[in-house]
């Protein structure tokens, strides 16, 4: 129940559990002969913890950066979630930039990008 989705407005689409699919994307990764870092740039309505999660079982370290909004989790799932997953993201040390479409955030996100890329 979000304010600005209406349930008459919609496409259909496949659902697919976070970590199938992020263990998939691993196994096509892996075939090939390169080392490399995953960021997630993340807005999955409500469901980035579990994406958040999942990449964190799936990826490991190799996980390095998440960049988005979680308000949606707090939004749609409640203040418990939303502090369950900044717990989870300052324990495993996994930063978080916010990034969303204001343009106002996108400055401050470009740039840690450019770091993370050795810009």
């Amino acid at each position: 129940e979000k304010p600005n989705v209406n349930s008459a407005d919609f496409l259909p689409c496949i659902v697919m559990d976070p970590k199938r699919f992020l263990t998939d994307l691993k196994d096509l990764l892996d075939d090939y002969p390169w080392d490399y870092d995953l960021m997630l740039r993340i807005n999955c309505e409500g469901a980035e913890d579990e994406v958040i999660y999942a990449g964190r079982e799936v990826f490991g370290d190799k996980l390095v950066h998440v960049f988005g909004s979680l308000k949606d989790v707090e939004e749609i799932k409640g203040t418990e979630a939303y502090d369950t997953l900044m717990a989870f993201l300052e324990k495993e040390m996994l930063p978080f930039t916010f990034f969303s479409s204001d343009v106002e955030s996108w400055p401050d996100s470009h740039k840690v990008l450019a770091n993370l890329l050795g810009n």
